[in-house]
């Protein structure tokens, strides 16, 4: 069921938050406090994709229909899609469907411990067996990496720490920037200390 979403507040721009697998929205209200509390360009919003584990297109069809809804009914000049693991290849593919809803509107995605590249068989052992026993495995887009030539700008931030590695070959693969960052685990990629600042150094540089 699409419940219904309203932006955070009237503006023109936006930051979009998709959590990662079975992650409840509210793993991201640290990091929508910290946004929200150090500027006022941007509004931000989550975006939940539900606890069930379903497979990427049903989950791509929610997140699509949600956020379609919002550009429906406000005219929007800059989105920022973050993503999170499971959440950010959601963004990356979700971005293609916007573009053709919303074709005035710019948008940056940015990812964090994300599996764009490949099927990730290398998660933690206890999402690995719910994934590989559940449809969200066998209906995975298995591509070498998401057509992000419609976005002005992607950023991919990777722990050194990740289960998920990206191949050599996929990291110059990319219209954008992959960045490793270390010392930091999977699920700290989200943390408003770590994030945080470097969305606001995104926004400031726009």
């Amino acid at each position: 069921m699409c419940t219904e979403l309203r932006f955070s507040r009237d503006t023109s721009k936006h930051i979009l938050l998709l959590p990662g697998m079975l992650a409840p929205v509210w793993t991201l209200f640290p990091l929508i406090h910290y946004l929200r509390q150090n500027q006022n360009e941007y509004g931000v919003t989550a975006i939940p994709l539900g606890l069930s584990i379903s497979s990427f297109d049903q989950i791509l069809k929610i997140a699509s229909k949600k956020v379609t809804n919002l550009l429906a009914n406000s005219r929007q000049e800059k989105i920022i899609l973050f993503g999170h693991s499971h959440g950010g290849r959601i963004a990356a593919e979700l971005v293609q469907l916007l573009k053709v809803a919303s074709p005035n509107t710019e948008f940056i995605v940015i990812t964090a411990g994300s599996p764009l590249v490949k099927r990730p068989d290398s998660l933690p052992w206890y999402l690995g067996i719910l994934f590989k026993i559940s449809n969200a495995y066998r209906t995975w887009p298995d591509v070498t990496q998401p057509d992000l030539s419609v976005v002005s700008r992607y950023f991919g931030y990777y722990s050194n720490q990740d289960k998920i590695v990206l191949p050599e070959s996929a990291k110059s693969g990319y219209s954008g920037k992959l960045i490793e960052l270390h010392g930091i685990s999977h699920h700290g990629l989200i943390s408003s200390k770590v994030m945080g600042p470097l969305l606001l150094k995104e926004i400031q540089a726009n």
